[in-house]
């Protein structure tokens, strides 16, 4: 699907949405690994907010369908979109 694509191209978001995930891991721990990547998870929150990370699924739907064509299938809440004229 051309929106996967495009997320994944994002190859920031991509990071920061990995590391998040390791850290989330380890954060928890009461040990000093846990407390350092609990501080880094701050600022991997904070950088994510910065790209608008959680919205980027969001807004590349909407550039798909600017530039398609042809009608395409995108995830709830777009359903279909249709960017030519109807027949």
């Amino acid at each position: 699907m051309a929106l996967d694509a495009v997320l994944e191209a994002d190859q920031e978001r991509l990071k920061l949405l990995t590391e998040e995930k390791d850290l989330k891991k380890v954060s928890s721990e009461n040990t000093e690994e846990g407390f350092k990547a609990n501080d880094r998870l701050m600022e991997v929150y904070r950088r994510l907010k910065e790209i608008n990370a959680y919205s980027a699924e969001g807004r590349y739907v909407i550039l798909i369908i600017a530039f398609s064509t042809d009608c395409i299938t995108v995830p709830r809440p777009f359903y279909l979109a249709c960017n030519s004229p109807k027949k």
